[in-house]
């Protein structure tokens, strides 16, 4: 089965020239596809040259990138870093910090385009620990700690702390880009990974002023949390995930309730990151389109994402490969968007020079691996 989905005229910058012009783009879809769900990012090299910005779109300097816990590139004042002495590859780990935003881990794969996005950090608040607080949240939420609830290098902790908690909106078009790690849970189950869809998510950070020591929760106790409900079709019961940085993956915690416009629920851990989400389909569908200019060659240094319409995650950025393909993960019977060529040109807004809307119910689903989108022809408008 073919589809055509044609993309309306748009205005986007040339990244090179700047010159203002507008496009049509045209996406033949087919069931042709792979067997092997690794597909194109299964292994080689990754680019080694990235940017970050915040989701205001400015760069951001002193950036700390690590592999497996080493420092290997900071970012310079227009958020640029080059990576030096160690090569990335399909299924590394990497993990973005600086204290004024929330940490971003990220699993690398092959054509993986490091543009980070990251969300600054909500204002610290100090509190006594033998007391306890409620901290407000962004979008109407809070977290509520209750008394003698840290401890420190395993004994109680009693004294003043600083609770710094961030609250990302997935339903944010900038927001969304700087969830830490995949859309992507193992079940253990069914003994798959599964895709995710996301109602929010919150870093919970704890540390003694003074020195920024880390604190942890004492036995048994627990912060509650209230996330505010920005998604109209959020269920009744939404799973609670932790970031297990190890892996870049989600890994279920516990559960999260929907009542009078709030989830919620309790976590169990600080300087920690969790995710309010429910798995959006049985398992991963991967989707795949090649990139092509007017004249038929393949449109390399392009990258392109995937971001969802009928459901609050993204995928990428990556850049097309030699060939001008480019591999993603969506959810199933989802409406997204493909964004190409996208930029961040001294702190502008990062957006799509190209996009296109894909309907995957019009689309034959490969089950083994790959859904070949067709030809996506990057062609100007007449």
């Amino acid at each position: 089965m073919k589809t055509n989905l044609v993309l309306r005229k748009l205005s986007w910058i040339v990244l090179l020239f700047m010159g203002l012009i507008s496009c049509d783009t045209t996406v033949n879809s087919t069931s042709e596809g792979s067997n092997n769900i690794e597909g194109l990012n299964g292994s080689s090299t990754i680019s080694s040259i990235g940017n970050v910005f915040s989701t205001e779109n400015s760069p951001i300097e002193n950036v700390t990138i690590k592999k497996l816990g080493s420092v290997i590139a900071r970012s310079d004042r227009q958020g640029n870093f080059a990576i030096t002495g160690s090569n990335l590859n399909a299924g590394d780990v990497i993990t973005y910090e600086h204290p004024e935003f929330v940490t971003v881990t990220k699993v690398l794969k092959t054509n993986s385009s490091l543009t980070i996005s990251m969300k600054k950090r909500a204002a610290g608040k100090i509190i006594d620990s033998r007391v306890g607080d409620i901290i407000a949240l962004e979008k109407g939420g809070s977290i509520s700690i209750p008394a003698n609830a840290f401890s420190f290098r395993g004994n109680p902790y009693n004294g003043a702390v600083k609770i710094t908690a961030s609250y990302i909106d997935v339903t944010n078009n900038n927001e969304v880009r700087s969830v830490p790690g995949a859309l992507i849970t193992f079940d253990k189950v069914r003994n798959q990974l599964v895709p995710l869809t996301s109602y929010g998510v919150i870093e919970v950070n704890a540390v003694i002023p003074k020195n920024n020591e880390l604190l942890n929760l004492t036995k048994g106790s627990s912060i509650e949390v209230s996330l505010p409900v920005l998604n109209p079709d959020t269920p009744g019961i939404v799973n609670l995930y932790g970031l297990d940085r190890d892996s870049g993956y989600w890994v279920l915690e516990g559960e999260l309730t929907n009542m009078q416009g709030m989830l919620l629920g309790k976590v169990t851990g600080v300087n920690e990151i969790w995710n309010a989400e429910k798995a959006c389909g049985e398992g991963l569908i991967g989707v795949k389109v090649r990139l092509l200019t007017p004249e038929g060659f393949p449109a390399r240094g392009c990258d392109i994402r995937a971001v969802g319409l009928t459901y609050d995650g993204t995928d990428g950025p990556y850049f097309a490969n030699s060939d001008g393909r480019v591999e993603f993960m969506v959810c199933p019977d989802s409406v997204f968007e493909l964004q190409a060529c996208t930029y961040s040109v001294n702190g502008e807004t990062p957006a799509p020079y190209y996009s296109v809307k894909i309907q995957l119910e019009s689309s034959d689903i490969n089950p083994g691996g790959y859904t070949n989108l067709g030809n996506w022809i990057l062609t100007e408008a007449e």
